[in-house]
């Protein structure tokens, strides 16, 4: 008796139909790995183009602090004029409102520092792809803009402060500019000594891409 068709075709048919099951998840396979490998490609370069960002915000905040360093020693020099002249005042029993507003006036620069780079490329997906190294050196620098910033908030008060002490007793307008005297002391030598910093880090930095052929 002579088998039915579709009996004798059955092994050819489940062999179509694991090729055909085969080349699908082949294809799916293939699919997905040009995704990854296409996705992962986009975050390499996200990252690539975050470091450029993060160190071209050093620079500009390197260039900030320069263009701040003689209006803040201009700053600390009528500051310390001021606590010469409150003293004075002490010791003559002048009334602070007898003085001019130029006498008393405090002029200090506010350098623009920002980390808005930094931030994005602490949260960017591509964030994964920044080496650790690269990382830890950044962090700690941004460490010192943070500390930098939080001396320029209280100096800020401080010279609000300032601002109305002609209508003070004298010893609460001396204690007021000394309190801002002793801020913008230690502001000028973190200043200075972050200047110094961005400067060799940029120089480390600057070597390391020659080293490596990377920019």
């Amino acid at each position: 008796m002579k088998k039915p068709d579709f009996v004798t075709k059955l092994p050819e048919r489940v062999v179509d139909l694991a090729i055909q099951t085969i080349l699908i998840v082949f294809a799916v396979l293939l699919a997905l790995g040009v995704e990854e490998w296409w996705d992962e490609r986009e975050l390499l370069s996200t990252a690539a183009e975050a470091r450029l960002a993060v160190d071209a915000e050093i620079e500009r905040n390197l260039a900030e602090l320069e263009d701040a360093k003689a209006g803040l020693n201009a700053g600390i020099k009528a500051v310390d004029q001021l606590v010469g002249l409150l003293r004075q005042a002490k010791r003559d029993g002048t009334r602070l409102d007898t003085l001019g507003e130029s006498q008393i006036e405090v002029n200090l620069p506010y350098p623009r520092i920002s980390t808005a780079a930094w931030r994005v490329a602490q949260t960017s997906r591509a964030a994964p792809y920044l080496e650790y190294g690269w990382l830890i050196e950044r962090a700690t620098l941004y460490d010192s803009f943070e500390r930098y910033a939080m001396i320029w908030n209280w100096i800020v008060e401080d010279a609000a402060n300032v601002a109305g002490i002609d209508e003070d007793e004298v010893d609460v307008a001396l204690s007021k500019v000394r309190r801002l005297q002793g801020h913008l002391i230690v502001l000028g030598r973190i200043h200075t000594a972050l200047q110094d910093r961005i400067r060799e880090h940029l120089e480390n930095s600057s070597v390391t891409r020659e080293e490596t052929g990377t920019g």
